[in-house]
């Protein structure tokens, strides 16, 4: 009996589709590196819009340079107690045109006299800028003696310049 019972385990193991099986081989892990084609893509795409919009951005800190420098220029003559306001006054037209000439490069706009650039300045800005414009400008500009000028009035001029030289549009003239 003993031998019927090992040539039926004998039996039972050859016939045993358990027995063939073997261990599980999982795959070898998905590298990260290198990436799909569509992250190539992606971020060849992405450098360069990052590329476009730094040469913009560049482009554009350059070209305010002169609005940069003027407001500058400005900052240091409000700062200056020591200048009488003619001076002052003299000064900031003399940044004004200066402005003018490197936002307009093909106007005339600096040949004009102080009362018509002035109030063309005025059209063109988008605030209320440069509304009470007096009537001896000319005089107080160019005069080669001392001319009184309000204090109140010259401090709303030179904030008017620092708006006007902050917001202008580099569009005018453009013809």
């Amino acid at each position: 009996m003993e031998q019927v019972e090992v040539s039926i385990k004998e039996y039972e193991l050859q016939n045993d589709p358990l027995t063939e099986l073997r261990d599980i081989h999982l795959p070898a892990t998905i590298s990260w590196w290198p990436p799909a084609i569509g992250w190539w893509l992606l971020s060849v795409i992405f450098a360069a819009m990052l590329a476009f919009f730094l040469n913009r951005l560049i482009k554009n800190y350059r070209r305010n340079l002169y609005r940069r420098q003027a407001l500058m220029a400005l900052k240091t003559l409000e700062e200056d107690q020591a200048q009488n306001q003619n001076i002052k006054l003299v000064a900031v037209v003399e940044i004004l045109k200066k402005t003018c000439a490197s936002a307009y490069k093909n106007s005339n706009i600096n040949s004009k006299s102080i009362k018509e650039f002035l109030s063309i300045l005025r059209k063109e800005s988008r605030d209320r800028l440069f509304l009470e414009i007096p009537e001896n400008i000319e005089l107080m500009v160019y005069a080669s003696h001392k001319v009184n000028i309000d204090p109140i009035w010259l401090g709303n001029f030179l904030e008017d310049s620092k708006k006007w030289i902050s917001s202008h549009s580099s569009n005018y003239l453009r013809e």
